[in-house]
Parts: C-alpha cells; sequence; structure tokens
C-alpha cells in the first residue's frame, strides 16, 4: 500500500468483550419481525461500529479476508442462501480485496447481488431480488454499513409487503423487534414512503413504497406469471377484509389481511398483481387525508390499472372522489367489496373480485365502482335504499 493511505488508515477495533456484547446481535444480524423468517439485515463485514447505535460509516482499515470469511462463515451458520449487498462505490473500496468476488466464492456467483444505493432502478432491482428469495424460500440477508437505515428501510417495506402491514405499523414493528432482540433497525415512514412512491426515481438513498408494492402473497403463496397485464390491489378496509375476533371473548368482527390474496391464491389467471394497503378502517370511519393517501398511491404507484377494496357505506363517496383527483389521466380505478367478509362461505367477495377483473379487461380510463354484477362509472351509481343494491342513476 502507498505511504498516504498506510497513514490514512487505523486499526480495526477491538471485539467488544462479553459484558458489552451481552444481549446484543453480532454483526446486527435479525430478521425483520418475528412473523418472517426470509429476509434478515446485517451490518457489512468488518464494520468498525463499537457502538451500536451510532449509524455512521467509518472509514477504518481496510476489511481483512479473513473478516470476510467470519461474516460469511457466521451467515452460513444461520442458513443465509442468498446476499444483497446495498454498499454505495466508496463503501465497496473499503477492503483489502474486492467484496462482492469475496462472498460469490461463499455463496455463489448467481446468489449474491449488488444495488448500489444510488441506483435510479435500485427500488424495481431490489424488489426483484427479494421476489427470487420468496420464491425459491430461501433465506437471504440485505446489508449496508451499519444494518440500520438503508437495511431496515429494505425491511420495512418486506414486512409491509408480504404480510400486508401499513407501512407505519411495519416501520415500527421492526423497529421495535430489533430492539427487543439487540439489534439496531432506523428505517422512518417518511423515507419509506417517498422510496415507495419514487420520490427520489426509485433510489435508496444512502442515509435512510401505508402503501407499498409487494406481490407476495404472505402465508397464500402465489406464483407471478409472465403476462402483460398487471394489476394493483389496494386495500382500505370495509367488509370484505373482516375476520372473527381473535381474542378470546371478543364479539365483534375485525378488519384483517387483505382478502384478495387468498382469493387469487386458490384460482387460475393470466396476469400479475401486487396488493398494497393503506388503512385498514371500516369505511364509516374514513378520513379526507385517508381518500387523498388513496389518491396519491395510485398518482405514484407504476401501472394503470387498479382495484380498491373499500366498505360498501362510503364507496361512491370515495370513488367520486378519486375520480375527481387531477393527475389519474391515464388510470383505470374499480372500487369493490363484498356485503358479507370473505371468510364467511356465503360471501360475495370472490364474485366482486371477479367481476372487477373482468372489467379491467374492457373498461377505458376513469373511475368505476362494481357491485352485484355490474359496472358504473363514480359520477353514475348511486345506492337503492331498499335493496341496497349498486344501480345506475
Amino acid at each position: 500500500k502507498s505511504a498516504g493511505t498506510m497513514e490514512a488508515s487505523r486499526p480495526l477495533p477491538k471485539p467488544p468483550s462479553a459484558a458489552e456484547a451481552k444481549g446484543r446481535q453480532r454483526y446486527n444480524f435479525l430478521a425483520g419481525s418475528a412473523r418472517d423468517q426470509v429476509v434478515f439485515g446485517s451490518e457489512r463485514p468488518g464494520q468498525p461500529r463499537p457502538n451500536p447505535d451510532v449509524p455512521s460509516t467509518p472509514r477504518g482499515s481496510d476489511v481483512p479476508c479473513h473478516v470476510v470469511d467470519q461474516w460469511a462463515a457466521h451467515m452460513k451458520s444461520k442458513q443465509i442462501q442468498r446476499v444483497l449487498c446495498l454498499l454505495g462505490d466508496s463503501e465497496l473500496s473499503f477492503y483489502e480485496e474486492p467484496l462482492l468476488p469475496q462472498l460469490r466464492r461463499h455463496f455463489g456467483d448467481q446468489v449474491v447481488n449488488h444495488v448500489a444505493p444510488e441506483a435510479p432502478d435500485a427500488f424495481s432491482r431490489i424488489n426483484a431480488v427479494l421476489d427470487g428469495a420468496r420464491r425459491g424460500q430461501e433465506k437471504i440477508v440485505v446489508f449496508c454499513s451499519t444494518g440500520q437505515a438503508r437495511t431496515g428501510l429494505v425491511l420495512a417495506y418486506w414486512v409491509h409487503s408480504e404480510h400486508s402491514l401499513p407501512i407505519a405499523d411495519a416501520v415500527t414493528e421492526v423497529i421495535e423487534y430489533a430492539a427487543r432482540h439487540g439489534a439496531v433497525r432506523k428505517p422512518t415512514v417518511e423515507q419509506t414512503i417517498q422510496f415507495l412512491l419514487g420520490a427520489h426515481g426509485g433510489q435508496l438513498m444512502p442515509s435512510m413504497r401505508i402503501l407499498g408494492a409487494g406481490g407476495g402473497a404472505g402465508s397464500f403463496a402465489t406464483p407471478r406469471v409472465d403476462s402483460s397485464m398487471h394489476i394493483n390491489f389496494v386495500q382500505m378496509g370495509g367488509t370484505i377484509d373482516k375476520d372473527y375476533p381473535r381474542m378470546t371473548g371478543g364479539y365483534a368482527f375485525e378488519i384483517t389481511d387483505p382478502a384478495v390474496r387468498r382469493i387469487l391464491s386458490v384460482v387460475p389467471r393470466n396476469f400479475t398483481f401486487d396488493v398494497l394497503s393503506v388503512c385498514r378502517k371500516d369505511s364509516q370511519e374514513l378520513t379526507v387525508e385517508d381518500r387523498q393517501a388513496l389518491v396519491e398511491m395510485i398518482r405514484r404507484t407504476p401501472g394503470t390499472d387498479f382495484i380498491v377494496t373499500h366498505g360498501t357505506d362510503t364507496m361512491i363517496e370515495t370513488a367520486q372522489y378519486v375520480a375527481a383527483a387531477k393527475g389519474l389521466v391515464d388510470r383505470r380505478v374499480v372500487v369493490t367489496g363484498a356485503m358479507r367478509p370473505q371468510k364467511m362461505m356465503d360471501s360475495d367477495a370472490s364474485f366482486n373480485i371477479g367481476v372487477a377483473v373482468g372489467a379491467l379487461n374492457v373498461i377505458g380510463v376513469g373511475v368505476y365502482v362494481t357491485m352485484n354484477g355490474r359496472v358504473h362509472p363514480a359520477h353514475g351509481v348511486r345506492r337503492d335504499g331498499r335493496t341496497g343494491h349498486f344501480v345506475s342513476k
């Protein structure tokens, strides 16, 4: 090495003592949530961070190969099969030998991926890597420098999209799960929303989609298919997603995971889809802010075809609110729901979702309501007070 390099280098920090390490996860390694055992987070190999709560990226001396070997061995001991590196180009220069080839020697050429945080297509590339892990049910570790901000953001996105949590809940779950188990994660709701909605061109900001783009089927693993049609399903809540109370002694139905996942998991289909969640509310409790969040999601999410699942009481009001919004000139939006929860044997949920999917094949740009086997423009529908049916004005 040059003299200048030697002078700028500092010794690698000593490993923490047993007392210091008590209660801490080695390498800041941990899943994003107790409900998930596919995507894990970590700091980079050789990260000089004596204080685990400092989200900095100290230069330190170049990381020797044996330190990378130790990191890889630890990951393999945790049954990790895939690796996603989120380091920037400058961070990749922190190693005596190039980091990615070292990792590929341990894990294989095809399962070690690198997405630079400044890449304009970072989101789509990260999503593709996670989707591969999901399909193969292979454990993957995602790492940045400290495993806190960038890694935490990806974990929050994964928990949101794979397990249908609103993004604020997903962020909180990732942070609190880490804190309870000796790790540190620092995603924020704002950064996660910006990432998902493309506010930075899809980039993963170096120090850092309520609305998300999943596609994962959670417990109901639904394979993707090759097709030119892609539908974004958006959960607002309502009867369609209600389930029996989870608490012993409970008496009220609770709005839970999007029913559309279960519906689509058991039928052959020739389109791809993502499941997004704005909120899980009874439609009578929806606010202007909730409806505006829906508009923003439709405006910024890639794609033109949307099916919104919604409570029937204020379905028309929401459809008309979306129809009046600006900036949705190429979107086709169908709002639907159910009179009975999808969990019930005699539910109309599957029928209504099927009609909505069929409608997207034939309708033009605009916002529509579909219930009771009919499709109506948002401003051309009313509800019959006697039958409860949705009918044309």
